[in-house]
């Protein structure tokens, strides 16, 4: 059998490398787009739930704050201002008191009292019963009748803290839920002095926030409430509000992600632990407007204003939050974690987190409205007028029995100045009390008529009989008791540019030496306290010495007085002015009074002065002033308005008066703060011809911005400039202005000079006279006048040129030696301006003749010449010009006629014959250098000239001198011709000459 044949073919199944390899490839490829959709929709979904839970719980957060800030005041006082006997006398020592006087223990107890007994209270007050109808009798014989409880107005804010990122506010929260106790009210928390109180302590809430990173939470919500049980702050206790704190907050809004947390106050009177609202909070923010439009902000000023029943007193901040009408809120959410694809275009802090915001403008209807106790629909009885103090300046203090029917809702106060018989025209709402101030319409020094009105809503009643009193002042303000400045010496008050901030604390009491009024039915009060609308003025003046006297106007300036706009308005207890009109960098001193209204008139004060109605000063006259300083590193603008207001003119010389604009502003900012100059520097120049040369400057203070500059002489050119100093910076120059007017040429003096420029008298031009000068001018000038001036006089004569002259020459005279003279040129250009060049000029007196000495080389041994010796004792250099030498043939040898001078050197220089003559026997030659003129140094000695003579054989010998006369004609330093003698043997001659 035969065996088949085996082969390979198709043996093998499967994929080869390559198609494994693609397969894995796109595979890969699938997988991975899997798993980024995946991924993607991973993230949708979960940025989705995260928006979501981000949305839901600031939404929820939200809603209850707005909630609560909705109701924020909502039956806060429900009875409102409680109508009694508030605002009652105080009871003083060693006061008359008649029959009819009510009055309340200092302090308070709660209890009024009726005087039964007239008479005068003692030095200390009794023990005040307080069982109803109780009496007690002072050892002076004043008796009293215990005549009820008062009850007074509760402390509480609508708004009890009021910060940027917190808030705390108070309301009825419960009124829904608790009808059983009349709707809210808290019984624990009343009293006879509270009769009603609706919102207990856990109805105070407050919102903020506190972040996660626990170090950050270095914050506290503070404010003051009252929060005792029952409630206390009221007279009768004389308490204050508790400080309440919450801490552990952040108030930055700068360490995110936040909770927010609604906190309440505890029975005991401190916060609870808080609830949280909300996590995953960004930010809170809180803003407060007067209006319901949100267009007048009122800056958050947190919780500060304690109330103090004592001294009941409504702080600025108080009033203030009180006047809140709308808050703006905003509410901002963030996601858990970060989103590193996500950045906010504007939260760097938060950047990488999404965020929800909501926000609302909130006008709580509530605020600003308070509740109204029940009235009865019976119109008022007449109250019963009772007196009417007076004393206070333009004040009178009423008081009266209260209407014996009815509930009052206010009373008035009726007044006129026509003997009781007229309309009583004028009218003072005095509030729910018994007494009250009248000061809106009077004048003083004139006898008013009083009558007292009722009035509720269903009626009124006026008292039947008046009480007249002539209102005269016999109070004193109290001298006040500080003063500061900033730059001064209390380092409280730190420096300011441009102006000096005057601090002061508010003076609000009469001198213990004029406090009382006396009252209409003999009794009288003591007004230690400014009463009602008394008018009272800051008097502040300023000194430049520190012991000015404010009573001698020339030592000082009135900053502000009653006559002026800027009284200041007191924030808390302090005033303060600005003063402005300061200069910087000066030192001033400051003194303060405070007056009264009738201290404008001596008539309105008894005694008839002013200084009745007038404190003393602060400090004392005698005593040092406040010191006060301002400095500015601002450069002043430019000087503008420069001109010449006037001249006065006696001959040449002028008064001149410029004037111009004061500088107010600082250069490059005239929308800037005003800034006061009182140094100004009057730039002076002098036109001498060749350039305008500075002459002076002139400091003007106290801001002065006219100046009167003497003795400026009306044939010279002056240029003015003006410029502002401020500190140590200096303003740009003012645009100038000429007297009397600007001349137009360039001149140019030009002579020759040995020296000096001219310019001074301590630097003269060194000249040689008599000489010339040279004027140039540019452009052409139509006359120049040209003179010397020496020894008080002038030398020669005046020298003029007129026409169109642009170069001219004029002759110097000879002047006297070794004086300084004045070369005078007055130029008048072509527009008629003159300019005076002076220049100083000094002709030095020439120099001794040089001494002389002599040798002789003749004889048998000699060659036959003379030599001179010179020497120089001056200090100028001497040039050696030219010699004339008279000499004797007949003491030559003979021939006569064969002997000749063969020579005349000087030095190593020679010179050669220019003139000769004779006479007889006699010689005479003149001799002048040949080269470069021989110069004999200062001090130089025994310079030698040498003369040689030449003879017919040169084995002739001179037996003598020939010579008979030198004259040596010198040219000085300079350019003096000095001409010396010589006499034999040797000495200088007097003179000599050589023609």
């Amino acid at each position: 059998m035969r065996t088949p044949l085996l082969t390979n073919r198709n043996s093998q199944r499967g994929y080869t490398l390559a198609e494994v390899l693609v397969a894995s490839a796109i595979f890969t490829i699938i997988f991975i787009a899997a798993l980024l959709i995946y991924d993607r929709s991973n993230q949708v979904f979960k940025q989705g739930v995260e928006s979501s839970d981000m949305q839901q719980s600031t939404r929820v957060a939200f809603d209850q704050l707005v909630a609560d800030v909705r109701m924020t005041g909502f039956d806060f006082d429900r009875d409102g201002r409680p109508f009694g006997m508030v605002g009652i006398q105080t009871w003083q020592p060693n006061t008359t008191y008649v029959i009819g006087n009510v009055v309340q223990p200092n302090p308070p107890n709660g209890h009024a009292y009726t005087c039964t007994t007239s008479g005068t209270s003692d030095g200390t007050q009794p023990m005040w019963p307080e069982g109803s109808g109780d009496t007690v009798t002072e050892a002076g014989g004043v008796a009293w009748l215990e005549k009820g409880i008062l009850q007074y107005q509760q402390p509480d804010e609508q708004i009890e803290h009021m910060g940027a990122t917190a808030i705390t506010l108070r309301g009825n929260l419960d009124y829904e839920i608790d009808a059983a106790t009349d709707n809210g009210r808290e019984p624990n928390l009343e009293s006879v002095y509270f009769p009603v109180v609706t919102t207990a302590n856990d109805e105070i809430v407050t919102y903020v926030l506190k972040s996660a990173d626990a170090s950050k939470n270095t914050g506290k919500v503070s404010f003051y409430a009252d929060v005792a049980v029952p409630r206390n702050v009221h007279p009768a206790a004389g308490q204050q509000e508790s400080l309440i704190e919450i801490t552990g907050v952040d108030l930055t809004n700068q360490n995110p992600p936040y909770t927010l947390y609604r906190y309440t106050i505890k029975e005991d009177g401190t916060p609870d632990a808080g609830t949280a609202m909300a996590e995953n909070i960004r930010s809170l923010e809180f803003r407060y407007y007067r209006d319901t439009a949100g267009t007048m902000v009122v800056t958050a000023n947190g919780g500060v204003g304690q109330y103090d029943a004592a001294n009941p007193i409504e702080t600025v901040e108080r009033q203030e939050r009180r006047e809140i009408r709308s808050i703006h809120v905003n509410l901002v959410g963030m996601n858990p974690i970060p989103d590193g694809s996500y950045t906010h275009p504007t939260d760097t802090v938060a950047a990488n987190y999404r965020q929800f915001q909501l926000e609302t403008m909130i006008v709580p209807r509530n605020l600003g409205r308070r509740g109204m106790k029940e009235l009865s629909v019976v119109e008022p009885g007449r109250p019963v007028i009772r007196t009417v103090c007076a004393g206070s300046c333009d004040v009178a203090y009423v008081t009266w029995d209260p209407s014996p029917k009815g509930d009052v809702l206010t009373y008035n106060i009726l007044y006129d100045d026509d003997s009781g018989t007229g309309d009583f025209k004028y009218l003072e709402d005095a509030g729910n009390n018994l007494e009250g101030y009248a000061a809106k319409w009077i004048t003083p020094n004139k006898t008013w008529y009083f009558r007292v009105q009722a009035i509720n809503q269903y009626g009124f009643a006026t008292s039947e009989d008046f009480v007249s009193a002539n209102i005269i002042n016999r109070t004193r303000p109290e001298t006040p008791a500080g003063l500061a400045a900033s730059g001064g010496d209390d380092t409280n008050y730190p420096i300011q540019p441009n102006q000096i901030e005057v601090y002061w604390p508010g003076v609000t009491t009469n001198s213990d030496s004029a406090k009382l009024l006396s009252c209409a039915d003999g009794s009288t009060r003591e007004q230690k306290n400014y009463p009602g609308n008394e008018r009272h003025y800051y008097r502040l003046y300023r000194g430049e010495t520190i012991n000015f006297d404010p009573t001698i106007p020339s030592e000082s300036t009135v900053i502000i007085d009653e006559s002026t706009t800027l009284q200041p308005t007191a924030i808390g207890t302090d005033f303060s002015v600005a003063d402005a009109s300061a200069a910087n960098c000066r030192d001033y001193y400051y003194r303060i009074r405070i007056v009264d209204y009738c201290a404008r008139d001596a008539t309105y004060n008894s005694p008839a002065q002013t200084s009745t109605g007038e404190s003393s000063f602060y400090p004392a006259i005698g005593q040092p002033a406040i010191r006060g300083l301002a400095e500015s590193t601002a450069i002043p603008e430019k000087v503008i308005g420069l001109s010449i207001a006037n001249t006065a003119c006696q001959g040449v010389n002028c008064d001149v008066t410029l004037t111009w604009s004061a500088v107010t502003k600082e250069a490059g900012n005239p929308t800037g703060p005003d800034i006061s100059i009182d140094k100004y520097e009057v730039l002076i120049d002098l036109n001498d011809g060749l350039a305008w040369q500075p002459q002076t400057s002139v400091i003007t203070t106290g801001g002065a911005t006219s100046v009167v500059l003497p003795s400026q002489k009306n044939n010279e050119s002056y240029r003015y400039r003006v410029r502002a100093l401020n500190c140590a910076q200096v303003g740009a120059e003012s645009d100038p202005v000429y007297f009397p007017c600007s001349f137009a040429a360039v001149i140019g003096v030009s002579l020759t000079s040995f020296g000096g420029d001219g310019l001074s008298a301590g630097t003269p031009w060194i000249i040689s006279s008599p000489t010339s000068v040279t004027v140039d001018a540019v452009p052409a000038v139509m006359k120049i006048d040209v003179w010397v001036e020496q020894g008080g006089g002038m030398v020669g004569s005046m020298q003029t040129q007129t026409g169109t002259i642009a170069s001219a020459t004029f002759g110097i005279p000879q002047i006297a030696d070794d004086e300084v003279a004045a070369l005078m040129i007055n130029v008048t250009d072509v527009n008629g301006c003159t300019s005076l060049i002076t220049r100083y000029i000094l002709d030095e007196a020439p120099p001794p003749c040089p001494g002389v000495g002599l040798s002789a080389n003749i004889g048998p041994s000699g060659d036959n010449s003379i030599t001179y010796g010179l020497s120089n004792s001056s200090a100028d250099q001497l040039t050696l010009n030219r010699i004339r030498i008279v000499w004797d043939k007949a003491l030559t040898p003979t021939p006569n006629g064969s002997t000749t001078i063969g020579s005349v050197t000087t030095d190593g220089f020679s010179a050669s014959l220019t003139s000769s003559s004779s006479s007889g026997s006699i010689f005479t030659h003149i001799f002048t250098a040949q080269s470069t003129a021989p110069k004999l140094d200062a001090a130089e000695s025994n310079y030698p000239v040498r003369i040689a003579y030449s003879m017919h054989a040169s084995s002739q010998k001179l037996a003598t001198n020939p010579i008979t006369s030198v004259c040596i004609e010198y040219i000085g330093a300079q350019g003096d011709v000095i001409v010396c003698g010589v006499v034999e043997p040797g000495t200088v001659a007097a003179s000599c000459t050589i023609p």
